[in-house]
């Protein structure tokens, strides 16, 4: 029995470690390929306000899953803040960041994980449809300059669609699925219930919502090195960014491949070049998902066992 168990922990060990290898080699591979130059910089405040930024960026993210979680298991903000940069490991390294919620609710109970898992799935919806929200507000304000051929209905369907999405979010108790008690487990559907009954679904939304801003910040202040860099432009083409790459499926590890390409699009528009445009992109992808992505494979790696 105990040779059985300690080939197990050695088996899990060395998939951690696999993973967190995986996650380096992913980023070092990632920097490589795209040719990333160091001549882009910021200078040494304006460096350390985006390191802030980051900062606050993933912890309003930890607040957001301690918060949606409370009910179901209560964990320290310590623990949230390693659950959320192992979410970050998870979802780099699946496709449109899909294994988000299995980072997460590793650092759950066994039992509460099923749970925690359609938390995590509700969690991230709230920061879709913050998305969503500016970006289909933005699309609407700047349509022609990307689809001249598109009409003024046409540009307010995403709006009107992000307006249903939200309703849905916040009441969600309105919706009735009868075929789902022919499909799953009591137990899912009491959790699909507990979801439908939890309080403090306004709250999540602005925490989402708060986090796209100070995403929002961190691409405005690389981008004002740019001499073609005008606020308001930049900040309804920086919505577009990351609208676009909402929409569009990042079918090979993660939403980077995607959100080069739709920069230099977007900011091309506005004059930016494309060398500036993927540096920038590039260097805001290393400092905000990268960095805290290793940390959280790291993390995860020299976490004990549940």
């Amino acid at each position: 029995m105990y040779i059985a168990k300690a080939s197990q922990n050695i088996i899990i060990w060395g998939l951690k470690l696999l993973f967190f290898l995986l996650c380096g080699w992913y980023i070092f591979d990632k920097i490589k390929v795209d040719g990333f130059q160091f001549s882009y910089y910021l200078n040494p405040i304006d460096f350390v306000l985006f390191i802030s930024l980051m900062l606050m960026n993933w912890s309003l993210e930890a607040s957001k899953w301690k918060y949606l979680i409370r009910h179901t298991e209560k964990i320290s903000f310590l623990t949230s803040v390693k659950a959320t940069l192992a979410g970050l490991s998870f979802g780099l390294l699946t496709p449109n960041r899909l294994g988000n919620f299995v980072g997460k609710v590793l650092y759950l109970k066994p039992q509460n994980r099923i749970e925690g898992s359609l938390f995590a799935v509700y969690g991230n919806l709230a920061q879709m449809i913050s998305t969503f929200l500016f970006g289909s507000t933005c699309f609407l304000l700047t349509y022609e300059n990307y689809y001249a051929q598109i009409n003024i209905v046409m540009a307010s369907l995403p709006l009107l669609f992000s307006i249903l999405l939200t309703l849905v979010f916040l009441y969600p108790e309105r919706l009735r699925f009868s075929f789902l008690d022919k499909i799953f487990s009591p137990g899912f559907l009491k959790s699909v219930e507990g979801i439908q009954k939890f309080e403090g679904k306004k709250s999540i939304l602005l925490l989402a919502i708060a986090r796209h801003l100070v995403f929002t910040i961190q691409y405005l202040l690389v981008l004002s090195y740019a001499p073609e860099f005008s606020f308001w432009e930049v900040f309804l083409a920086v919505q577009m960014i990351f609208f676009l790459t909402t929409m569009i499926p990042g079918l090979i590890f993660g939403k980077m491949m995607v959100r080069g390409p739709v920069a230099i699009f977007v900011l091309g528009t506005l004059g930016f070049s494309t060398s500036f445009a993927l540096n920038a992109v590039l260097f805001i992808w290393m400092v905000n998902i990268a960095l805290p992505s290793l940390i959280g494979s790291f993390l995860f790696l020299i976490k004990k066992r549940a």
